[in-house]
């Protein structure tokens, strides 16, 4: 599933400690003429990066690249995309595309229905479960919600009617329990959650948070798999508060978990979760032990016990370096968007650096992005 990352006065596009083996110095310190639009991974040292120059032209293209090497060198081309535990890759030249059940190793054809593009990725829960999730409708034209159902990873597709989905809702990313039983994130101007029993024919409401906190309203809703039950992470912010016109500004954000044991038709009570000042928000990452880990700058917060309590430890990055949010957790290495501190304060701090730990957060190394 894709991550959505919110940069406050920044952009992004839907993420002391020694320099990598043969990574210059200089190439650390210096600050990063490239913007950073989104990045994924399928192990430590395997990845992709989308990357704008700045600063930005009219009719900029982003720029796709890949490594298998940390980021000591990038290839360009192609528009590859880790999406545990698929990973998906177009073809620029032919439209096509091909899907990945083992991280890149072996690939084999994916089709694509009519109306999806490549600005369009499916979502997958396992090598043979997947959904397509189209918004169509230009100006002037209604919008339509059109959802594709694989069973055989993406072979082929069958229309679902996607009933009880709002049209005019951007769908943020979906989480399955099982082939049946799902949820996906909406937001129309209040975030939700809707939920599915028949594998994403019928969606029901689930989840219409109220905020717990006086003079705020829920900001984000993001759903989680915690073990066999579903977990909504709420974030709340005071009405008003995002201004992503003025360069530095950054959120006070309260943050919230909710529980549910069915599938989406109950939730427990929101329990109070860590309190952020920061100028980027994505939800937590879950890593292979199951501890729940959010970023705040240099301070990276844990919760080893699903949400009830959390603890905040220092994450050692590179100086020059502010971390902004998590991004990715693959296969033990965590992946992380960052600021550089170097980037004057007239200028709009946008996301330009990219970092890794390879310890569970405590230490981060830059990733050096295309040049």
């Amino acid at each position: 599933m894709a991550l959505v990352i919110v940069a406050v006065a920044g952009a992004v596009y839907l993420r002391p400690s020694p320099a990598l083996p043969g990574t210059p110095a200089a190439h650390q310190a210096a600050f990063s003429d490239d913007l950073l639009g989104g990045a994924s991974f399928a192990d430590a040292n395997r990845g992709e990066v989308i990357v704008t120059r700045y600063p930005m032209r009219p009719a900029a293209t982003p720029v796709h690249y890949t490594t298998s090497d940390a980021g000591r060198t990038w290839s360009q081309g192609g528009d590859l995309v880790y999406a545990p535990p698929m990973a998906i890759d177009w073809a620029a030249a032919s439209g096509t595309a091909r899907v990945s059940a083992d991280g890149g190793l072996t690939w084999r054809p994916l089709a694509v229905p009519q109306e999806a593009s490549r600005t369009t990725a499916p979502t997958f829960l396992d090598a043979r479960h997947g959904w397509w999730l189209v918004k169509t409708g230009g100006p002037g034209q209604p919008l339509e919600t059109l959802l594709w159902r694989t069973d055989d990873g993406g072979g082929s597709w069958h229309r679902l009617v996607a009933s009880g989905l709002p049209a005019d809702g951007a769908a943020l990313g979906f989480r399955w329990l099982d082939p049946m039983q799902g949820v996906v994130a909406l937001t129309d101007g209040h975030p939700s959650l809707y939920r599915t029993e028949d594998g994403g024919a019928i969606w029901r409401p689930s989840l219409m948070p109220v905020s717990p906190l006086p003079g705020t309203t829920p900001f984000a809703v993001w759903p989680l798999r915690l073990g066999g039950r579903l977990v909504a992470w709420l974030a709340v912010s005071s009405v008003g508060q995002v201004d992503l016109g003025a360069a530095g500004s950054g959120l006070d954000v309260s943050t919230y978990l909710l529980t549910s044991g069915d599938g989406g038709r109950k939730w427990g009570p929101p329990v109070a979760g860590p309190r952020l000042l920061t100028r980027s928000l994505g939800p937590p990452a879950i890593d292979s032990s199951g501890r729940l880990l959010l970023l705040e700058g240099r301070r990276l917060w844990v919760s080893e016990d699903g949400g009830a309590t959390w603890t905040a430890r220092v994450a050692e990055a590179p100086s020059g370096v502010t971390p902004a949010a998590l991004i990715e957790v693959a296969n033990g290495a965590l992946f992380a968007t960052a600021f550089s501190d170097t980037i004057p304060r007239t200028v709009v701090p946008f996301l330009d650096r990219l970092l890794r730990s390879t310890d569970g957060g405590a230490h981060w190394e830059s990733v050096p992005l295309p040049r």
